[in-house]
């Protein structure tokens, strides 16, 4: 990629503004915001396109990230699996565990893999897990962002998704086949929009569907219109 020098220009404007921006809001004591403000300024030295990958518990997201990479990097299974935020990246091969508690942990290649897709699944005591792997078809700069299911039962998943959003420059929100028309996937999507989010919808588990009950064709003509009476 080329870099231009228009684009360095507005690089390092966008990055005065958000120290600027970081600078007020610890001045206003704003922690939380601040916080945020301040992983937009890495992810903008880093140069990362962050893909986020949001929906229901047990809905596939975990699988088709692990298909997107082309390696079986994260637990899936019929039954809830990511409770904490997952990012996958390409390039040298560690796994780092932050914990709500203790400090982080950095696991360096050949590290027990199956040790870290465990942690994947403790939403309790570890709040983000990053995964770099040297052997992913992910470009480089782009990181895979797996999020906890935000049907869950325990608060703390849904917000710690709508926490990392921000971080998303586009979002695939994945649903089940038998759930897309529930209330919630109509409020998170028109909230994604709000926000100025490019957001695509996957509709998952489609071998569920049953022709006899309802055309595809009635079936997907049902889900448009639907999404679209919620703006």
């Amino acid at each position: 990629m080329i870099r231009t020098g228009h684009q360095l220009e507005n690089a390092l404007t966008l990055k005065s503004r958000l120290i600027s921006l970081y600078e007020y809001l610890m001045n206003e004591q704003d922690g939380v915001t601040a916080s945020k403000v301040k992983q937009l300024g890495e992810k903008l030295e880093k140069r990362e396109f962050t893909i986020a990958f949001c929906g229901h518990f047990s809905a596939g997201k975990s699988t088709m990230i692990n298909t997107v990479i082309g390696e079986k990097l994260l637990p899936s299974s019929p039954i809830p699996t990511s409770a904490n935020l997952v990012r996958v990246k390409s390039g040298e091969e560690y796994a780092k565990v932050f914990f709500k508690k203790d400090q982080p942990r950095l696991y360096l290649a050949p590290y027990d893999y199956e040790l870290v897709k465990n942690f994947c699944k403790d939403g309790d005591q570890i709040e983000e897990i990053e995964i770099s792997h040297n052997n992913s078809s992910l470009p480089e700069n782009a990181v895979i962002m797996d999020t906890p299911g935000i049907d869950s039962a325990d608060d703390a998943h849904r917000i710690a998704t709508e926490s990392a959003i921000h971080l998303a420059d586009l979002v695939f929100y994945v649903m089940d086949y038998n759930h897309v028309q529930a209330e919630l996937n109509f409020l998170f999507t028109r909230e994604l929009t709000q926000s100025g989010k490019d957001i695509y919808l996957v509709i998952n588990q489609i071998d569920k569907h049953q022709e006899e009950e309802l055309s595809f064709r009635d079936f997907k003509q049902s889900v448009k219109e639907s999404f679209a009476s919620w703006g």
